[in-house]
């Protein structure tokens, strides 16, 4: 028979150690059993499975070397080496924390997303600044020893770890995030790869454990890194798969591990690229909060209203372990939420804090982000009482739901109202009087202008537009997408430094409107037009008929459904099949093209590019188009004040 007091230190280390956390509850109700070792707090006693040769170890110093059931006298890991009853030798632990009204503690190591920050820096803060408010502090303590600055290896090399180390007692926890300073290649002193970082995660887990506490990994929350519209997850790009690296350390060493990365990056793009550059990163306007009078652009770290968005996401991740039983102390500590509502009368005046749950006590801030063209009134409770006027207001939780409403004038000036700014820029709807325009083509994002892209902002509202001012006969040409042959009405936002100004507006290459006179004007105002459209691709010319005007354009206004931007700066995808009453023949053609029309027409031939190359009048039967090089043309047939056009084809 083999004796654990014959096991010898070889054998022992090898040997595959099973640890549960359980706590020892003087009021629990009945005994549990955890890896074969039971606990019977009514007696007090952890009793070893069946076998004989028991040998006890408590933190890792022997104790009893008879019994098989002993008495819990103090927190501690409890291991117990036996002889089973199959002859085996055999090993079985548990950690047992005796929790007689104490507090459980959780210290937390990481970088600046993460440290409790001073006043002098509000709103920022970070996560671990917030974290305890989600618990019963009479029952979980949240030590927040993250710094900014420091990588998982420089946080070690500077001793700040083994000063964590030292303060830890059994049951305790300690939150690991890092990674935002380990992938910084620019700072020596912090840069610490992958391949390093593994390394660092696995001593802080296991001398955490070693000393009877408990490791918890967070991988690093996403930074506000756009590119365009598209989000990027900074930290799981090629070798900066930081996020990755702490997932492979979670599953080798089998830790607790809390996806923030993930978790935040899903929620940032739920909320969005403008609400989370100025609701959750230190995205600050001048003179919002009084300690940054200039404002603040950072998509790094958070305001307080981010951090405790992340501090949200990992109670949340702590609520997903309830397979563990060291996390069911923490969440059985957790303090319950409530709903915080926040709507608004007028959804397009600007962004309002989110709705969220939060436990009692908990502070926090509802502001708005002010749209050009409204103006905002007040604050209100859920009962319509005024609570505030400044577009910030700052309040802690109540333990109970509670809901605020944003109340802005419309663009009118109207409260409560429902006029907004549509898309050409101008207040429609609601009691204004005027229809909101369907579509706005931008005359800087014209096919060709003549001209200078400038900006001016009028009553709040920046618009971009197209100065003509020393051109010579200056011109925009838009691409529009029409879906049928029809009059469209569209409306000219313009602004002149002449007493007058006269356009032409050309459709196709063809004049539709002659000498149009634009009243003079230095405020934007709306010249309103029909232009007769073709299906597909056309292009509208605005042509100024004087020389070296002061013409303005902002944009051509669609008042008519249907219509869409231009996919080309050709005309494209009107007719090629021949019209009932209209004829060509052949086409494609290598010589000529023979036009059938009953009576007389008219007849013009366009490049592609709306440029009219000639034209003429026929009847009956006409030959045209035998000294056109190879390439596609426009036709267009004029009869009765009614336009067909169609695409022509000339081959070698």
């Amino acid at each position: 028979m083999i004796s654990y007091r014959q096991v010898n230190q070889a054998t022992k280390a090898i040997m595959i150690i099973l640890i549960t956390t359980l706590v020892w509850m003087t009021n629990a109700m009945a005994s549990k059993k955890t890896n074969d070792i039971e606990i019977d707090p009514k007696h007090q006693l952890l009793v070893a499975p069946e076998g004989n040769d028991f040998c006890w170890y408590r933190n890792g110093k022997p104790f009893n070397q008879v019994q098989r059931a002993v008495s819990i006298t103090e927190s501690g890991l409890y291991e117990v080496f036996y002889t089973a009853e199959n002859g085996m030798p055999a090993v079985a632990s548990a950690t047992i924390v005796v929790e007689n009204g104490s507090i459980r503690k959780i210290y937390i190591i990481g970088d600046s997303t993460v440290q409790t920050y001073d006043e002098s820096y509000y709103p920022q803060a970070g996560w671990g600044q917030v974290l305890g408010i989600f618990f019963d502090q009479s029952r979980v303590s949240v030590i927040n020893k993250a710094i900014g600055g420091r990588s998982s290896r420089s946080f070690w090399e500077e001793g700040r770890w083994t000063e964590v180390k030292n303060l830890l007692d059994t049951g305790d926890f300690v939150f690991i995030q890092f990674g935002h300073n380990d992938r910084d290649w620019t700072k020596p002193e912090r840069y610490t790869d992958t391949s390093a970082y593994k390394e660092y995660l696995r001593i802080y887990v296991n001398e955490t454990r070693a000393k009877g506490a408990v490791p918890v990994l967070i991988s690093p929350m996403i930074m506000h890194a756009y590119s365009g519209v598209t989000l990027r997850n900074v930290f799981t790009e090629n070798e900066n798969d930081y996020r990755g690296a702490m997932a492979q350390v979670a599953d080798e060493l089998n830790a607790l591990f809390i996806d923030l990365n993930m978790k935040s990056y899903s929620r940032i793009k739920e909320l969005g690229q403008e609400y989370a550059a100025n609701f959750i990163y230190l995205g600050l306007l001048p003179g919002e909060y009084s300690n940054y009078p200039d404002g603040k652009s950072d998509g790094t770290h958070f305001q307080e209203m981010g951090a405790i968005e992340m501090a949200r996401l990992i109670v949340e991740g702590i609520g997903e372990l309830s397979a563990d039983t060291s996390m069911v102390l923490l969440i059985d500590a957790m303090l319950p939420s409530y709903q915080m509502v926040t709507s608004t009368n007028l959804k397009e005046a600007g962004l309002v804090t989110v709705s969220g749950k939060y436990p009692a006590g908990m502070p926090l801030t509802v502001k708005i982000r002010l749209m050009p063209g409204y103006t905002f009134n007040h604050w209100e409770e859920n009962n319509h009482t005024v609570i505030s006027t400044a577009n910030l207001f700052k309040f802690n939780m109540a333990a109970h739901d509670t809901a605020f409403i944003a109340n802005f004038n419309d663009c009118n000036g109207v409260a409560g109202g429902s006029a907004s700014y549509d898309d050409c820029g101008f207040c429609s709807g609601g009691n204004t009087g005027t229809i909101p325009c369907a579509m706005a083509f931008q005359s800087e994002n014209a096919c060709f202008y003549s001209g200078s892209v400038e900006s001016q902002t009028v009553n709040n509202v920046k618009r971009m537009y197209v100065n003509t001012s020393l051109q010579n006969f200056p011109s925009i040409t838009f691409s529009i997408t029409a879906p049928t042959d029809t009059l469209y009405v569209f409306g000219i936002v313009y602004a002149t430094t002449n007493n007058e100004e006269e356009i032409d507006l050309a459709v196709n290459g063809d004049t539709a409107i002659h000498n149009l006179k634009l009243n003079a004007t230095e405020e934007w105002n709306i010249e309103w037009v029909e232009l007769p459209l073709l299906q597909g691709n056309n292009l509208v010319k605005i042509i100024s008929r004087v020389e070296y005007g002061g013409l303005k354009v902002d944009l051509l206004a669609a008042y008519s459904e249907g219509l869409s931007r231009g996919t080309s700066c050709r005309i494209t995808g009107i007719k090629e099949a021949h019209y009932q009453d209209i004829i060509i023949f052949p086409n494609p053609s290598d010589a000529g093209y023979t036009v059938k029309v009953q009576g007389q027409f008219e007849y013009r031939i366009f490049d592609l590019q709306g440029r009219l190359l000639y034209g003429g009048t026929g009847q009956n039967s006409y030959f045209i188009g035998d000294h056109l090089q190879v390439g596609r043309y426009l036709l267009q047939i004029i009869k009765d004040n009614s336009y067909s056009s169609l695409i022509i084809v000339k081959t070698e």
